[in-house]
Protein backbone atom coordinates (compact mmCIF):
# COMPACT_ATOMS: atom_id res chain seq x y z
CA UNK A 1 0.00 0.00 0.00
CA UNK A 2 1.47 3.54 -0.85
CA UNK A 3 1.82 6.25 1.93
CA UNK A 4 -0.44 8.92 1.51
CA UNK A 5 1.37 12.67 0.97
CA UNK A 6 0.20 15.66 1.86
CA UNK A 7 -0.08 18.83 -0.23
CA UNK A 8 -0.91 22.13 0.22
CA UNK A 9 -3.66 22.99 -2.09
CA UNK A 10 -1.08 25.73 -4.51
CA UNK A 11 0.98 22.60 -4.79
CA UNK A 12 -1.35 19.73 -5.49
CA UNK A 13 0.08 18.55 -8.86
CA UNK A 14 -2.48 19.33 -11.54
CA UNK A 15 -2.63 15.53 -12.92
CA UNK A 16 -4.13 14.94 -9.54
CA UNK A 17 -6.04 18.00 -9.23
CA UNK A 18 -7.81 17.25 -12.35
CA UNK A 19 -8.18 13.33 -11.64
CA UNK A 20 -10.23 14.70 -8.39
CA UNK A 21 -12.43 17.19 -9.65
CA UNK A 22 -13.62 14.56 -12.22
CA UNK A 23 -14.31 12.21 -9.71
CA UNK A 24 -16.43 14.98 -7.66
CA UNK A 25 -18.29 15.83 -10.67
CA UNK A 26 -18.97 12.05 -12.01
CA UNK A 27 -20.23 10.96 -8.31
CA UNK A 28 -21.49 14.04 -6.76
CA UNK A 29 -22.80 16.36 -9.50
CA UNK A 30 -25.01 18.78 -8.17
CA UNK A 31 -21.39 20.54 -6.26
CA UNK A 32 -20.44 21.99 -9.59
CA UNK A 33 -24.04 21.37 -11.58
CA UNK A 34 -23.27 22.13 -15.51
CA UNK A 35 -20.38 24.79 -14.68
CA UNK A 36 -16.73 24.40 -16.16
CA UNK A 37 -15.03 25.24 -12.89
CA UNK A 38 -11.35 25.55 -12.33
CA UNK A 39 -10.99 23.94 -8.63
CA UNK A 40 -7.60 25.62 -7.95
CA UNK A 41 -8.41 27.80 -4.46
CA UNK A 42 -11.89 27.02 -4.25
CA UNK A 43 -11.50 25.63 -0.83
CA UNK A 44 -9.40 28.37 0.21
CA UNK A 45 -5.70 28.32 0.21
CA UNK A 46 -5.17 27.08 3.40
CA UNK A 47 -6.66 23.54 2.42
CA UNK A 48 -4.93 20.47 1.99
CA UNK A 49 -5.51 17.13 0.06
CA UNK A 50 -4.24 13.95 1.37
CA UNK A 51 -3.73 11.33 -1.46
CA UNK A 52 -2.45 8.07 -2.70
CA UNK A 53 -1.35 8.17 -5.73
CA UNK A 54 0.79 5.87 -7.89
CA UNK A 55 2.59 6.61 -11.21
CA UNK A 56 0.76 9.51 -11.60
CA UNK A 57 -3.03 7.74 -11.03
CA UNK A 58 -4.96 9.16 -8.05
CA UNK A 59 -6.39 6.16 -6.07
CA UNK A 60 -7.39 7.39 -2.94
CA UNK A 61 -8.03 11.55 -1.56
CA UNK A 62 -9.36 13.40 0.88
CA UNK A 63 -8.97 17.25 1.78
CA UNK A 64 -8.81 18.72 5.25
CA UNK A 65 -9.91 22.29 5.78
CA UNK A 66 -8.90 24.06 9.23
CA UNK A 67 -11.52 26.55 10.69
CA UNK A 68 -12.25 28.50 13.71
CA UNK A 69 -15.43 27.89 15.32
CA UNK A 70 -17.27 29.48 18.74
CA UNK A 71 -18.85 26.85 21.02
CA UNK A 72 -21.06 28.68 23.56
CA UNK A 73 -19.19 31.73 23.35
CA UNK A 74 -15.54 30.10 23.09
CA UNK A 75 -13.11 30.08 20.17
CA UNK A 76 -11.71 26.74 19.35
CA UNK A 77 -9.61 25.24 16.35
CA UNK A 78 -11.42 23.01 14.02
CA UNK A 79 -9.95 20.44 11.37
CA UNK A 80 -12.58 19.54 8.71
CA UNK A 81 -12.43 16.84 6.69
CA UNK A 82 -14.53 16.42 2.99
CA UNK A 83 -14.06 14.55 -0.57
CA UNK A 84 -12.98 11.46 0.98
CA UNK A 85 -13.10 9.05 -1.61
CA UNK A 86 -11.09 5.46 -3.28
CA UNK A 87 -11.28 5.21 -7.14
CA UNK A 88 -13.65 1.79 -7.77
CA UNK A 89 -10.76 -0.25 -8.54
CA UNK A 90 -8.78 0.26 -5.90
CA UNK A 91 -11.37 -0.06 -3.22
CA UNK A 92 -10.87 -2.88 -0.36
CA UNK A 93 -7.43 -2.72 -0.30
CA UNK A 94 -6.32 -0.07 2.59
CA UNK A 95 -6.02 2.67 0.57
CA UNK A 96 -9.47 5.01 2.34
CA UNK A 97 -7.95 4.09 5.80
CA UNK A 98 -4.52 5.46 5.25
CA UNK A 99 -5.80 8.27 3.71
CA UNK A 100 -8.17 9.26 6.84
CA UNK A 101 -5.63 8.32 9.22
CA UNK A 102 -2.95 10.32 7.43
CA UNK A 103 -5.83 13.19 7.21
CA UNK A 104 -6.22 12.57 11.47
CA UNK A 105 -3.00 12.64 11.91
CA UNK A 106 -2.79 16.11 9.83
CA UNK A 107 -5.30 17.41 12.00
CA UNK A 108 -4.10 16.46 15.39
CA UNK A 109 -0.80 17.71 14.12
CA UNK A 110 -1.88 21.02 13.44
CA UNK A 111 -2.69 21.53 17.39
CA UNK A 112 -6.42 22.26 16.73
CA UNK A 113 -9.45 21.01 19.21
CA UNK A 114 -11.73 19.08 17.43
CA UNK A 115 -12.22 17.25 13.90
CA UNK A 116 -15.45 17.11 12.19
CA UNK A 117 -16.78 15.62 9.29
CA UNK A 118 -20.30 14.12 8.31
CA UNK A 119 -21.43 10.75 6.09
CA UNK A 120 -24.59 9.31 5.40
CA UNK A 121 -25.72 7.46 7.87
CA UNK A 122 -27.11 4.62 6.20
CA UNK A 123 -23.66 4.03 4.01
CA UNK A 124 -22.50 1.97 7.47
CA UNK A 125 -19.55 4.14 7.76
CA UNK A 126 -19.36 4.98 11.12
CA UNK A 127 -16.78 1.84 11.99
CA UNK A 128 -14.58 2.90 8.94
CA UNK A 129 -13.77 6.75 10.41
CA UNK A 130 -14.09 4.84 14.35
CA UNK A 131 -10.81 3.18 13.64
CA UNK A 132 -9.30 6.54 13.16
CA UNK A 133 -10.79 8.12 16.34
CA UNK A 134 -13.97 9.65 15.03
CA UNK A 135 -17.24 9.24 16.87
CA UNK A 136 -21.23 9.79 15.81
CA UNK A 137 -22.78 12.96 16.96
CA UNK A 138 -26.44 11.89 15.92
CA UNK A 139 -27.88 15.06 17.31
CA UNK A 140 -26.05 17.08 15.32
CA UNK A 141 -27.18 19.81 13.20
CA UNK A 142 -25.20 21.65 9.93
CA UNK A 143 -26.36 25.35 9.32
CA UNK A 144 -24.75 26.52 6.12
CA UNK A 145 -24.94 29.64 3.85
CA UNK A 146 -25.52 33.46 5.18
CA UNK A 147 -25.65 33.43 8.90
CA UNK A 148 -28.75 35.70 8.66
CA UNK A 149 -30.43 32.90 6.59
CA UNK A 150 -28.68 30.09 6.84
CA UNK A 151 -30.08 26.10 5.79
CA UNK A 152 -29.79 22.77 7.51
CA UNK A 153 -27.77 20.57 5.68
CA UNK A 154 -29.05 17.57 6.85
CA UNK A 155 -32.37 18.20 6.10
CA UNK A 156 -30.86 18.16 2.03
CA UNK A 157 -31.35 15.03 0.43
CA UNK A 158 -28.32 15.57 -1.55
CA UNK A 159 -25.83 15.82 1.84
CA UNK A 160 -24.68 13.58 4.75
CA UNK A 161 -26.90 13.99 7.49
CA UNK A 162 -24.44 12.26 10.14
CA UNK A 163 -21.74 14.44 12.08
CA UNK A 164 -18.35 12.94 13.72
CA UNK A 165 -16.25 14.48 15.57
CA UNK A 166 -12.69 13.42 16.77
CA UNK A 167 -11.68 15.58 20.10
CA UNK A 168 -7.99 16.16 20.09
CA UNK A 169 -7.05 19.01 22.71
CA UNK A 170 -7.87 18.94 26.57
CA UNK A 171 -9.71 22.01 25.61
CA UNK A 172 -12.02 20.27 23.17
CA UNK A 173 -12.00 17.26 25.31
CA UNK A 174 -13.52 19.43 27.81
CA UNK A 175 -15.97 20.90 26.03
CA UNK A 176 -17.21 17.10 24.94
CA UNK A 177 -17.69 16.64 28.56
CA UNK A 178 -19.07 19.76 29.72
CA UNK A 179 -19.79 22.59 26.95
CA UNK A 180 -21.33 20.32 24.52
CA UNK A 181 -23.15 18.97 27.03
CA UNK A 182 -24.21 21.83 28.99
CA UNK A 183 -25.22 23.67 25.11
CA UNK A 184 -27.28 20.91 24.03
CA UNK A 185 -29.59 21.51 27.53
CA UNK A 186 -29.47 24.76 27.71
CA UNK A 187 -29.24 26.84 24.34
CA UNK A 188 -27.75 24.57 21.59
CA UNK A 189 -24.02 24.31 20.28
CA UNK A 190 -23.60 26.99 17.59
CA UNK A 191 -20.01 26.80 15.99
CA UNK A 192 -18.97 28.94 12.93
CA UNK A 193 -16.62 27.58 10.61
CA UNK A 194 -14.13 30.06 8.69
CA UNK A 195 -11.72 32.53 9.67
CA UNK A 196 -14.37 34.75 11.32
CA UNK A 197 -17.09 33.69 14.20
CA UNK A 198 -20.32 35.89 13.53
CA UNK A 199 -23.46 33.55 14.01
CA UNK A 200 -26.27 34.75 15.80
CA UNK A 201 -26.78 32.46 19.22
CA UNK A 202 -29.28 29.99 19.18
CA UNK A 203 -32.01 30.60 20.91
CA UNK A 204 -33.11 28.95 24.08
CA UNK A 205 -34.99 25.75 24.14
CA UNK A 206 -32.73 24.28 21.32
CA UNK A 207 -32.20 20.78 21.49
CA UNK A 208 -29.76 19.72 19.19
CA UNK A 209 -25.62 20.89 18.83
CA UNK A 210 -25.54 23.34 15.80
CA UNK A 211 -22.89 23.84 13.28
CA UNK A 212 -23.08 27.14 11.67
CA UNK A 213 -20.64 27.76 8.65
CA UNK A 214 -20.10 30.70 7.10
CA UNK A 215 -19.88 29.48 3.89
CA UNK A 216 -21.01 26.00 2.56
CA UNK A 217 -18.13 23.39 3.12
CA UNK A 218 -19.91 19.77 2.63
CA UNK A 219 -18.36 16.89 3.65
CA UNK A 220 -18.46 13.26 1.08
CA UNK A 221 -17.26 10.07 1.55
CA UNK A 222 -16.61 7.39 -0.76
CA UNK A 223 -13.85 5.58 0.84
Amino acid sequence: MTVPIVYADPEFPPDLRCQAVAFRRAQWPWIDGDRLVDDRGAEGNDAVHVVVALRGVLIAHATVLPRAASVVGEQYGVGGATSVFTFPGFRGRGHGSAVVEAATRYITDRGVDVGMLSVDPGAGLESFYGRAGWEPVPAGRTLSGPPTRPTVAEEDPRLPALRMMVYLSERGRAARRVRFRAGIRRQGVLVAAGSASRGRTPTAGTAAPLLRETSPVHSLHLA
